[in-house]
């Protein structure tokens, strides 16, 4: 293993000094670049996972957020619901309050 190679780059590069010396048929770049595509695709399929799980995530706190938003909705609503009541209530006692003044009178 070299210096700042990783346990991943170096098997990857041991596989790859075998192969080439197993095959001195073929040119050792095409040998070299199908490898490196092969890698690749495992790299890009990593990547893709790790996307996929950030998207995961992203809908997850997205869904998080828009329950958060119809929680507080609904208690601005009932809120909004009780203040009308109780103006309404307020509104009938002072109604009822005058009419039996004005019985009394």
């Amino acid at each position: 293993m070299e210096l700042g190679e990783t346990v991943d780059q170096s098997m990857k590069n041991a596989c790859l000094r075998q192969l080439i010396e197993k095959l001195p048929n073929y040119d050792k770049e095409y040998v070299k670049a199908m490898l490196t595509s092969c890698g690749g695709r495992n790299e890009r399929k990593e990547e893709e996972q790790r996307q996929s799980e950030t998207e995961r995530q992203e809908r997850i706190e997205i869904q998080r957020l828009v329950t958060e938003r119809i929680r507080l909705e609904t208690e601005r609503q009932v809120e909004m619901q009780r203040m009308e009541t109780e103006r309404f209530e307020k509104e009938r006692a002072y109604e009822l309050e005058n009419y039996e003044l004005l019985t009394v009178e």
